[in-house]
């Protein structure tokens, strides 16, 4: 157990000489990513990894050798495996894919004549760890015997077993996701159905209202223009008969004459009103607001009330 001035604090290593040192690897690579608080899947990646870089070393390198450590210092802490070789350099292509996607950092260096160095490490997940809490995760290691080669193949076929379920339940989660997905497709597919025959109605009505209107301008225009010649012709004959021009009326009659005149008259701005009124719902006719006074409005209102009135 040694702990360089960087912080990197080395929990243990393990000669690669046979098959068997192979399995140990992984063995305390797996038991090593328990005791720091990974996950029962990143531990079967921590343990699938040096399996591989082992089993890649012994059968391309002489003198391979495992070693675990800690980075104490870093942000986040990380788990670091060595595995070294005194070889000619060893063949990394299968291993360097495989590990690359298991781990989280990877490093090699291999030179002709030099070796291999093949450096990976996997971010921890807990609080942070002190060299204290290394020291008794070295302890617990000391009595533990590496299991068999039997041992390890059936733990790796549960591992396997395990791995499997896993991506069933997945396979099933995404299924349901994807039939929850399609159903919310129909939904979407039929209300986009229901809002563009909802638009098709709107537009109808749109124009029904638009045509509607068209002839309620062109009747009142016609109306009232229809309206404006008995209009004129009341008028022209009670302005005859108030002016005398077929005689004196007796007092009686001129009040009933100024009836009718009244009349006609008010009957007469209604009619341009509607005129008016015709001109701008066909913009015809430019309205610009301005200020009224309303003296004027009101008194005309009145004189209107009054003249009903004496009617």
């Amino acid at each position: 157990m040694t702990t360089t001035e960087s912080g990197l604090f080395t929990i243990m290593s393990v000669s690669l000489n046979g098959q068997e040192d192979i399995v140990a690897s992984r063995h305390r690579a797996r038991h090593l990513g328990s005791q720091l608080g990974f996950t029962n899947q990143d531990q079967v990646r921590i343990a699938t990894a040096v399996s591989e870089l082992a089993r890649n070393a012994l059968q391309y390198g002489r003198g391979a050798r495992v070693e675990f450590s800690v980075a104490l210092n870093s942000v986040p802490q990380y788990l670091w495996v060595k595995v070294s070789d005194k070889g000619s350099g060893m063949d990394t292509g299968n291993s360097v894919a495989v590990t690359g996607r298991l781990m989280d950092l990877f490093e090699v260096d291999s030179q002709p004549g030099e070796g291999t160095t093949i450096r990976i490490a996997k971010a921890l997940q807990t609080d942070r760890i002190t060299s204290s809490d290394l020291h008794q995760i070295v302890s617990e290691f000391a009595p533990q015997r590496a299991p068999g080669a039997f041992d390890e193949v059936r733990r790796q076929n549960q591992e396997l077993l395990e791995t499997l379920s896993a991506l069933r339940s997945r396979e099933n989660d995404v299924a349901e996701q994807q039939l929850r997905l399609d159903q919310l497709d129909a939904e979407i597919e039929q209300t986009n159905r229901g809002v563009v025959a909802l638009y098709g109605e709107l537009d109808e009505k749109a124009e029904a209202l638009r045509q509607a209107a068209e002839l309620k301008s062109r009747f009142l225009y016609h109306v009232s223009h229809e309206f404006r010649t008995p209009l004129n012709s009341i008028l022209a004959l009670s302005r005859l008969l108030l002016d005398r021009a077929d005689g004196d009326l007796t007092p009686e009659q001129e009040r009933q004459v100024g009836y009718i005149r009244r009349s006609a008259q008010d009957l007469t701005e209604m009619v341009n009103d509607l005129l008016d009124l015709s001109r701008v719902e066909s913009g015809k006719t430019e309205v610009h607001p301005g200020l009224v006074k309303p003296g004027p409005v009101i008194r005309h209102a009145a004189r209107n009330h009054a003249s009903a009135c004496d009617k």
